[in-house]
């Protein structure tokens, strides 16, 4: 009878694991490094900094046949968009621009095998916080705006100084226990298409002086016409 039990156990546990899909995080190789990049204030571009806990990354997955997102990331504050939970963190590596999240990860809202997902990996400094939560919601109403040949991001309630961005929009199939997919890599696969490329998190710039002086001389003009009444 023991046996029996133990048996089904077994058989449940290893069924919801097939159930339930699994990836690789990372680390991620040279050819698909983290890079942060502060061009377009006249900052300079390099490989996110190797000290534990200074940069984040959540994946982000929706059903295949959305492949692409808004610049400014709004899209994935808001269905057919949904979080995983899987957060990972950057290596100790000296060359830095590394993730990793461990290894054979169980993910929420994409479940292994057929049909695809799409994917992306959402990277930014901790000024921006700890958890996709924090960051979603400093995000919202946020722009990446272009400038001399590269990008910064204005807006919403981020951090000055922080990084944020995200890699290109992938599509796969989740693994099993016994054959994860590999989110980082050189080329496609029986599963789908990992991230192959680099990814450039931008610098976030304080609202310009223009900008909160506008904000300013509203609040003012509100608050005398709300005397006025």
């Amino acid at each position: 009878m023991k046996k029996l039990i133990l048996t089904i156990c077994f058989i449940t546990l290893a069924t919801a694991g097939f159930a339930q899909g699994t990836v690789i995080f990372g680390p991620n190789t040279p050819s698909t490094i983290m890079r942060t990049n502060a061009l377009a204030i006249g900052g300079t571009a390099g490989n996110t900094s190797p000290a534990l806990g200074g940069f984040y990354y959540e994946v982000i997955t929706a059903p295949s046949m959305t492949m692409s997102v808004d610049s400014s990331l709004q899209d994935l504050l808001s269905s057919p968009w949904s979080d995983t939970m899987l957060l990972g963190t950057n290596t100790t590596l000296l060359s830095g621009g590394r993730v990793n999240g461990g290894f054979d990860v169980v993910v929420n809202n994409w479940p292994a095998g057929p049909p695809a997902q799409t994917f992306t990996i959402v990277g930014w400094s901790a000024e921006e916080g700890s958890s996709w939560a924090q960051v979603s919601s400093r995000l919202y109403g946020a722009s990446l705006v272009p400038y001399g040949g590269s990008f910064f991001w204005t807006g919403g309630s981020l951090v000055a100084g922080g990084y944020l961005g995200a890699t290109t929009v992938q599509a796969a199939s989740a693994g099993t226990i016994f054959n994860p997919f590999s989110l980082f890599g050189a080329v496609a696969n029986g599963q789908g298409t990992p991230v192959t490329t680099p990814t450039d998190l931008y610098i976030v710039l304080a609202p310009e002086p223009a900008t909160i002086t506008l904000t300013v001389l509203a609040a003012g003009a509100l608050l005398i016409s709300r005397r006025r009444k």
